[in-house]
C-alpha cells in the first residue's frame, strides 16, 4: 500500500502529496541492503525534500523549473538520484531523461545500476507494455539490447498509454539529446509529465560560445530544445562542483532557480578530511616527473607509492568486515599528455615484474629481501594499531604475493593496448592517466594516489577538484589509504577545502530563503586558482567582508543553561538601545551597546560550546579580538519584534548534526525595506558582534528546552579576495 505524504510551504499558500510506492519501496530495500536501513531512510527523506521543493516551484508557471542538486565529489550522488526517480516514478511521471556519462563505459556503468536497482524490464522480459510492472530503461548505446535507437516513437507511446515508467539514459551529446528529443516530440500530444537529471551539470551542457545572446553551442541547444517539447519540465542539474552553475546569468536557459544540498552520508572522507584534517593521510613529495622522464628513469617517489599500494592491499586483504575486501586500486595521474602515460606504464610495468621476483624469493627463504624493501613503507606509512595487528612475516609477505599475483597496471587515456581490458580479470589495477580519471570514474578502494599535475597558473578550481578521486567513503580504511603529492598542490587542495566548506555554507542560506544565489561570492585568499571557465560565464574578482559566524549549536543542556546565564549576565550589565542598522525605514533592526574588547575577551572566555576546530574556533575569536583590545566594540542584539527567540533549523545526521542551516537572515524580498543581517552592523567601530537568541529545530520540530544564544562577528576593514557573477 502507498503512503501519501502532505508537505505545507512556510507561507501555507498551497502544498504538495507525495506518494511512497512500489518503485520508491524497491529502491529502499536496494539501499537498505546496500547502505543499512537508517541510510536509506536518510537518502530517502532528503529525496522526498528535494521533490517536494521542486513541485512547489513548479508551481509558478512565470519561471523556470531548473534546480541545482549540490553533492560533494565522490560522496554518492547516484544514490540519491535513484531515490528521486523511484519517488518520481509514485508521483505520475512517466518521463525521466538522464543525461549520463561521457563515454559508453560510463555510460554502461549507469545503465546497469539503475537497471539492477529498479529491477527494470530485461531484454528476455520484452512484450505487451501493458503486462510490464517495472520501469523500462532504454539506453543511447547502440549495443546494448534495449537501445532507444532500435525503436521508434510509436514503442515509446505504447510504454506511456500503460503507464510504465520510461527512464532513458544517454551519453552528453548533441546527437544523441536531439534525437531523443524529436522522438518524444512525436509523442508529446500524449501531455505526458517528465523531468529531465543532468548528471555532472555543469560539464558539456554549458554555452561556451562567445556571443551568447545571439548563439548557442550545440549540446547546450539540444538540451534547452528539449526542456521547450516538455513544457518547462523540471530540470535537476547535479554536480559536486557548481562554480559554472551559480554564475550563469539570465542569458542561459540553465541558469538555476534555487539549490538544494545533497549531504554525504556517514563515513564520507572529503576535502575536510585530506587537507584540513592533521591525520597523515597526505605525503608530500619533490616532483621528480621531469628529471625522470630526461633520464629515463621512473621516480623514487612512484617506486615507494607502489610499494605503498601493494602493502596496503595486502593488509586490506585481511579486513574481513569491509566488503569486497580483496579489491583495490592505485591511481597515477601526472601529466596531461597522452605520450608521456606510455613511459610511465613501462616504469610501473617493469617494478611490478622487479616486485614479484623479490617477493617470490622471500617466500622460498628469503625474508630479509622482502623485508628491505618494504621497510621503509610499512614503518613510515602503517600506524602502530595496524602494525600491531599485521606483523610483517611470512603471512604477510604471502598477501603481498597474492596482490602482485593479481595486479595489473592500466593506461586509461588514449591507446590503452588492451590493458583496460585486462584490467576486468585482475583484482588489483594500477591506473595511469588524467581527464578520463577526473569526473564520472568511481574507485571502490583507492588506497594509493599520486598527483602531481598542477597548472601553473593555477587552474580552474571546479577542474581541480574533480581531480580528488582519492575522497570517498573510505572511513573504514583511511589508515591505508595515502595521497603522495607536492607541497604546493597540498596547499591548493586546503584552500580548495576552505572555499568548498564557506561555499556549502553559502549554500545552505540560500536553501533555506535567506541568501540569493546572485549573491554568493566564491573566496579566493591565498590562491591563483579561478572560480571556472571563462568561456561558459562571466564573473569578476571583488574584496568582500569577512563574517566570523557559529557553526553549531549547544545540545548539552547542563552546560546551555550555564552558558545562557552567562551571557544574559553580560547582557544585563551593558546598556543597550535600539538602532536601525540595515534598515531602510525609521524601524528598529536590534538594540546596541557599546563595549570594550576586554569585556567581550571576558565573554567569550566563558564560552565553550560555541565554537569549532575547522570554522569558529576560539583561537580565531580571539584573534580577532586580541587584534583591537584597545579599541571599542559594537555589540548587537538581533531580536525580533516581540523579543521573542528566532527559530532556525538545524541539521540533524552525521558529522553535520548539530550545525545551523543558516544563522543570519537575508534581505526581505517583498518589501526591501530590510537589508538582512549581514547590514547590522555599526561602522563606527572595527568589529560588530551579533548575539542571537535562537531557538532551535531539527526535522521541522521545535526543540524544547535548547533555546541558546549564537554568535556573528564582523570585522571592518578586513576583506577576503572573491569572486562573484559577471
Amino acid at each position: 500500500m502507498s503512503e501519501t505524504y502532505e508537505f505545507l510551504p512556510d507561507d501555507k499558500t498551497g502544498y504538495v502529496s507525495l506518494k511512497i510506492g512500489k518503485y520508491s519501496d524497491s529502491v529502499f530495500r536496494k539501499h537498505s541492503d546496500s547502505y543499512g536501513q537508517d541510510g536509506a531512510k536518510k537518502t530517502r527523506g532528503a529525496a522526498m525534500q528535494v521533490l517536494e521543493n521542486s513541485l512547489l516551484q513548479e508551481v509558478n508557471d512565470g519561471s523556470t523549473n531548473n534546480i541545482l542538486l549540490v553533492g560533494k565529489v565522490q560522496s554518492g550522488k547516484t544514490s540519491n538520484l535513484e531515490s528521486l526517480v523511484g519517488l518520481a516514478c509514485d508521483n505520475d511521471f512517466d518521463v525521466m531523461v538522464m543525461y549520463g556519462g561521457y563515454d559508453n563505459t560510463l555510460l554502461e556503468q549507469t545503465v546497469k545500476r539503475f537497471r539492477d536497482t529498479f529491477d527494470a524490464v530485461k531484454v528476455d522480459e520484452l512484450g505487451d507494455p501493458e503486462e510490464c510492472e517495472t520501469p523500462i530503461v532504454f539506453t543511447t548505446d547502440d549495443k546494448d539490447d534495449i537501445s532507444i535507437n532500435n525503436i521508434d516513437s510509436e514503442v515509446l507511446r505504447d510504454y506511456i498509454e500503460a503507464k510504465v515508467p520510461v527512464f532513458i539514459i544517454t551519453r552528453k551529446g548533441a546527437d544523441r539529446i536531439s534525437q531523443i528529443g524529436d522522438m518524444l516530440a512525436e509523442v508529446s500530444n500524449l501531455n505526458f509529465r517528465a523531468l529531465i537529471i543532468d548528471d555532472e551539470g555543469d560539464q558539456a551542457s554549458l554555452n561556451n560560445v562567445k556571443d551568447k545572446r545571439n548563439e548557442a553551442s550545440a549540446t547546450y541547444a539540444a538540451i534547452c530544445k528539449m526542456k521547450k517539447i516538455l513544457g518547462n519540465p523540471i530540470y535537476f542539474s547535479v554536480t559536486a562542483t557548481p562554480h559554472a552553475n551559480i554564475f550563469l546569468s539570465e542569458l542561459s536557459e540553465l541558469r538555476p532557480r534555487s539549490i538544494h544540498l545533497l549531504h554525504p552520508a556517514e563515513g564520507y572522507c572529503g576535502a575536510e578530511v585530506y587537507h584540513i584534517n592533521d591525520n597523515d593521510v597526505v605525503k608530500t613529495i619533490e616532483d621528480e616527473m621531469e628529471e625522470a622522464l630526461e633520464a629515463n628513469r621512473s621516480p623514487d617517489s612512484l617506486r615507494y607509492a607502489i610499494r605503498h599500494f601493494i602493502l596496503a592491499s595486502a593488509v586490506l586483504r585481511r579486513r574481513n568486515d569491509i566488503k569486497r575486501n580483496k579489491k583495490a586500486q592505485m591511481v597515477i595521474h601526472a601529466y596531461r599528455e597522452v605520450r608521456t602515460h606510455q613511459q610511465i606504464y613501462s616504469w610501473a610495468n617493469q617494478y611490478l615484474s622487479e616486485l614479484k621476483g623479490c617477493v617470490s624469493d622471500a617466500l622460498d627463504g628469503d625474508m630479509d629481501a622482502a623485508w628491505l624493501l618494504f621497510k621503509d613503507v610499512y614503518e613510515e606509512c602503517i600506524d602502530e594499531e595496524t602494525k600491531e595487528a599485521n606483523e610483517f612475516n611470512a603471512a604477510l609477505i604471502q598477501d603481498i604475493g597474492e596482490v602482485l599475483k593479481k595486479c595489473c597496471v592500466v593506461m586509461q587515456n588514449g591507446d590503452d593496448q588492451g590493458t583496460r581490458g585486462a584490467s576486468k580479470h585482475k583484482s588489483y589495477q594500477i591506473y595511469i592517466g588524467a581527464q578520463l580519471l577526473e569526473r564520472g570514474i568511481t574507485f571502490d578502494h583507492l588506497l594509493t594516489t599520486y598527483f602531481t599535475r598542477w597548472a601553473q597558473g593555477g587552474g580552474n578550481m571546479d577542474t581541480n577538484l574533480q581531480r580528488a578521486r582519492w575522497f570517498g567513503y573510505r572511513e573504514k580504511y583511511l589508515d591505508l589509504c595515502k595521497l603522495f603529492t607536492t607541497e604546493v598542490i597540498q596547499e591548493e587542495f586546503t584552500n580548495l577545502a576552505e572555499m568548498e566548506d564557506d561555499l556549502w555554507e553559502q549554500f545552505s542560506e540560500v536553501e533555506a530563503g535567506e541568501m540569493s544565489i546572485d549573491d554568493i561570492v566564491i573566496y579566493a585568499e591565498n590562491t591563483k586558482q579561478k572560480p571556472t571557465r571563462k568561456t561558459v560565464v562571466d564573473y569578476f574578482p571583488i574584496s568582500a567582508d569577512v563574517w566570523s559566524k557559529q557553526r553549531y549549536g549547544n545540545f548539552d543542556q547542563r552546560s546551555l543553561k550555564e552558558e545562557n546565564e552567562w551571557v544574559e549576565y553580560f547582557i544585563l550589565n551593558h546598556d543597550f538601545t535600539e538602532e536601525g542598522f540595515g534598515r531602510k525605514d525609521d524601524k528598529p533592526s536590534c538594540t546596541e551597546a557599546i563595549v570594550s574588547t576586554d569585556d567581550l575577551i571576558e565573554l567569550f572566555n566563558g564560552l565553550e560550546s560555541v565554537y569549532d576546530a575547522s570554522g569558529f574556533s576560539k583561537k580565531e575569536v580571539m584573534h580577532i579580538l586580541k587584534g583591537h583590545e584597545h579599541d571599542k566594540a559594537a555589540v548587537v542584539t538581533m531580536t525580533t519584534k516581540s523579543g521573542e527567540a528566532r527559530e532556525r533549523s538545524f541539521y540533524s545526521d552525521g558529522d553535520n548534526d548539530g550545525k545551523i542551516k543558516a544563522l543570519q537572515q537575508g534581505r526581505d524580498e517583498r518589501s526591501n525595506a530590510y537589508l538582512g543581517d549581514k547590514a547590522v552592523v555599526d561602522e563606527a567601530y572595527p568589529i560588530t558582534v551579533q548575539i542571537y537568541h535562537i531557538r532551535p529545530k531539527k526535522d521541522d520540530e521545535v526543540m524544547e528546552g535548547y533555546t541558546q544564544y549564537m554568535f556573528a562577528i564582523y570585522q571592518k576593514n578586513r576583506v577576503k579576495r572573491g569572486y562573484v557573477a559577471g
